[in-house]
């Protein structure tokens, strides 16, 4: 399992309590890959972890999208895939980093 988290803000605005928030991974042509957050959520700060280990990432740059209500922010990762692999038994294993920039 190789866990990296996204740390993010869902700033407060005049009159809103709570809103639905986005948060997913694009690729750098714009493909969703995956949405890690869709529910409501209260203004505040939010960590997700990021399970990269399931899921089949090529290394290169990949973008997540933060939407809450009118406030959006985009942020580039870069993924580099360390094909220092290992085998037992059950699976195999690689090394994943990943870079926020």
């Amino acid at each position: 399992m190789i866990n990296s988290s996204i740390l993010f803000p869902i700033p407060s605005t005049i009159n809103q309590q709570s809103s639905i928030l986005n948060l997913k991974v694009y690729d750098l042509p714009g493909n969703e890959i995956i949405t890690l957050v869709n529910e409501e959520q209260a203004p505040g700060v939010y960590e997700v972890d990021f399970d990269a280990g399931k899921y089949i990432f090529s290394s290169g740059v990949y973008f997540y999208r933060l939407d809450s209500g009118s406030f959006n922010k985009v942020n580039k990762l870069i993924l580099i895939r360390l094909w220092s692999c290992y085998e037992n038994v059950l699976s195999t294993f690689c090394n994943l980093i990943f870079i926020y920039v």
